[in-house]
């Protein structure tokens, strides 16, 4: 079996990753292997596959070579004789690059995970969460790295990620003849209780511990840690960025402050304005 956790992006998947990977040997005692995406192999043999099977998919040329390609990768890698659980967000895309072929593109993704299920059972989770939230979320990390300096009229206006319906991105795994092996978890369900979360994810293969998730301090950022990280950013140099940062989340996390709602009344309406009435809640 292959559990394939495919995001989606600023829904916890990188506390499940580094819990994956505290919890490798007991997941290897039994028989379970964790398909790390940092791995060499995974970003200089395989992604390049995927992606090429992605761009010629979607631009609706031959992809059965590249397909068959990435797919003998993955297989040769990892091998199917323990079951697998990879926590691979990217699966479906990155919504805020601009290039045309790295949005979502859950067509390409339902196709590549259709024709590994031929080779071995597949077991997949998609936790979905609400636009608004997720938007925001993206928001906060580009300030948080730096990447973005801007302030939220001007995000959504540049990088907004319009694509992010979710009864769209579920459709075509239904088409695809993989319904009944999609697990679509709302990101609320993670609240008070991430072990659960987590083993929801995990379709209760790995049963997670306090200790396995209590490391990980990923404290989000306050309304007012966003614009003082967005305005003093471009003043510092990267080392200089990583000490103001560790500062603002000791000091001015959501978890001290309030005020974390960055978009206006006018701006949750025109983000609802690009998605589908009953979309999150279907």
């Amino acid at each position: 079996m292959i559990i394939a956790h495919i995001g989606s992006w600023k829904t916890g998947t990188t506390a499940f990753q580094y819990a994956l990977r505290k919890s490798k040997v007991e997941l290897e005692r039994n028989r379970i292997r964790f398909v790390d995406t940092r791995e060499k192999w995974f970003s200089e043999e395989f992604l390049p596959l995927f992606r090429n099977f992605v761009k010629r998919y979607e631009s609706n040329r031959n992809y059965a070579e590249s397909l068959e390609g990435s797919i003998d990768v993955f297989e040769r890698k990892v091998g199917f004789e323990d079951d697998l659980i990879i926590s691979w967000e990217a699966a479906l895309g990155n919504p805020l690059n601009p290039s045309r072929e790295t949005l979502y593109h859950p067509e390409a993704t339902a196709t590549w995970f259709s024709a590994l299920n031929n080779i071995a059972e597949v077991k997949l989770s998609l936790v979905i969460r609400d636009q608004v939230e997720l938007i925001q979320s993206m928001y906060a990390q580009e300030v948080r790295k730096g990447r973005y300096t801007g302030d939220f009229s001007e995000f959504l206006h540049d990088k907004m990620p319009l694509d992010v319906s979710w009864s769209r991105v579920v459709a075509p795994f239904f088409e695809a003849g993989l319904g009944d092996s999609l697990r679509v978890i709302p990101y609320s369900v993670s609240k008070g209780n991430m072990q659960n979360y987590f083993s929801k994810i995990s379709w209760e293969k790995m049963k997670f511990s306090e200790i396995d998730i209590s490391e990980r301090k990923n404290r989000s950022f306050s309304k007012k840690a966003i614009e003082m990280m967005r305005r003093c950013s471009p003043l510092l140099e990267k080392s200089e960025a990583r000490h103001f940062e560790k500062f603002l989340v000791e000091n001015f996390s959501v978890d001290s402050m309030s005020g974390y709602a960055i978009a206006s009344s006018e701006q949750v309406s025109f983000i609802r304005s690009h998605i589908n009435k009953d979309d999150y809640n279907t």
